[in-house]
């Protein structure tokens, strides 16, 4: 290739590649006086708008034509017609969209395996001698994203060095950049604060990262004391994550925030015994009532006892406390204040009528529990019955007059 670009044409007596030297500087003279890019003016020449004329140039489109409906591919078109693929490509094109030609509908052709490594054999051998990526498509006739996407995948495979060098300081460990990213790393921290930290993408630090795991293996990212994400600590210890967090939240272990505004726990090796330890993970509480400690079932959610004999005493205890708080201005708020206001004037007359719970909820527009609340707030007064129990204790009978002043005072 080297020796074909250095070679005397017998017309012109200059090589190639003074020639092609003379065109650049005359593409940007174009561009400049055009006011256009320089690559606009490259392609539209190399693309043959003037140098073909028109009988030729519609010569040329009948050839394409007639070899698309005979099934061939625009590389094959190339081929044989000894243009480049990029040329044929927007020949192709237009007459698509004009309607001249059909699109190939057969799906994408894939190169066998004898010519995929032939032409990685080709582009290699230019690389070694020194041709750019942009002049290896040009040479082989390839458009140069796939020109690209291959030479990428050769780096990957370490048949080739990365090009012009770009990824070698990523690899060098004495590097300060890679340095930063290796304790980052190490840090647990986002990618997105490594590349602010850099000034680089979310993706381009992930694709630096693994470049680094694959020079120096997964060992140089390994510290004496790593740390744990909240979701990992919750897979190691079968629990879920919102619990952890929970805990995490609380401050009760050693942890920080994954990024500013994650909702992410980081986590020290040395707390996930702690962890494992905690009452929200192995379930045990303490009883209020018997100081027992026992474990909770799923379902009961923040129950503090662990018997029904120690909720019975827990709801009595906290009926005695209701009892024994009276009612105040501080202490109520909306219709409870007024309707207690009004009660604080009004006298129960002697022929007072005693209505049950059922009556006096009628009577008042109220709710049973809001009158059991009443009751127990000392808000309304009440009566036991002369005659009916339940449970063994007289039912409570509230005052008629009271449920009126209430049904007012809620209406």
């Amino acid at each position: 290739m080297r020796e074909y670009a250095n070679a005397v044409h017998p017309d012109t007596g200059a090589t190639k590649q003074e020639i092609v030297d003379k065109l650049e500087v005359a593409f940007e003279q174009i561009a400049a006086e055009l006011n256009i890019p320089v690559d606009k003016v490259r392609n539209i020449v190399r693309g043959g708008y003037f140098s073909l004329k028109k009988g030729e140039r519609q010569s040329r489109e009948q050839t394409i034509r007639r070899l698309r409906r005979e099934g061939y591919y625009n590389e094959d078109i190339a081929e044989t017609l000894g243009l480049s693929v990029s040329q044929i490509s927007h020949t192709v094109s237009k007459l698509i969209q004009e309607g001249r030609v059909k699109p190939i509908r057969r799906g994408r052709r894939y190169l066998s395996e004898e010519k995929r490594a032939k032409r990685a054999e080709q582009i290699v051998k230019l690389r070694q001698v020194g041709y750019s990526n942009e002049d290896i498509a040009e040479v082989l006739g390839l458009s140069v994203s796939y020109t690209y996407s291959v030479i990428r995948k050769l780096v990957s495979e370490g048949k080739l060095a990365p090009p012009l060098g770009k990824e070698v300081k990523w690899r060098d460990l004495e590097n300060e950049s890679t340095q930063t990213i290796i304790k980052m790393v190490k840090h647990r921290s986002t990618l997105a604060e490594i590349g602010n930290r850099l000034g680089l993408t979310k993706e381009r630090v992930r694709q630096l990262i693994l470049l680094i795991r694959q020079a120096h293996g997964e060992e140089v990212f390994a510290t004496d004391n790593p740390l744990w994400t909240s979701k990992e600590v919750a897979d190691k210890l079968g629990v879920t994550a919102v619990r952890i967090n929970q805990i995490c939240d609380s401050g009760e272990v050693t942890c920080r925030r994954r990024g500013s505004d994650s909702g992410v726990w980081l986590i020290q090796e040395s707390e996930i015994d702690k962890l494992e330890e905690h009452h929200l993970i192995t379930g045990t509480r303490t009883c209020t009532i018997c100081d027992k400690t026992f474990v909770y079932k799923a379902g009961l959610g923040s129950r503090q006892v662990c018997s029904d004999k120690c909720l019975e005493e827990y709801h009595r205890q906290r009926r005695a406390a209701y009892a024994d708080q009276q009612p105040s201005l501080d202490s109520l708020v909306g219709w409870r204040k007024d309707l207690w206001q009004r009660l604080q004037s009004h006298r129960i007359p002697k022929n007072e009528e005693w209505l049950t719970i059922t009556s006096a909820a009628r009577r008042s527009g109220l709710s049973k529990m809001q009158l059991r609340w009443m009751r127990l707030r000392n808000i309304v007064t009440i009566r036991p019955h002369p005659v009916k129990t339940w449970r063994g204790q007289p039912v409570a009978t509230y005052a008629a007059s009271e449920m009126a002043i209430a049904r007012q005072a809620v209406y």
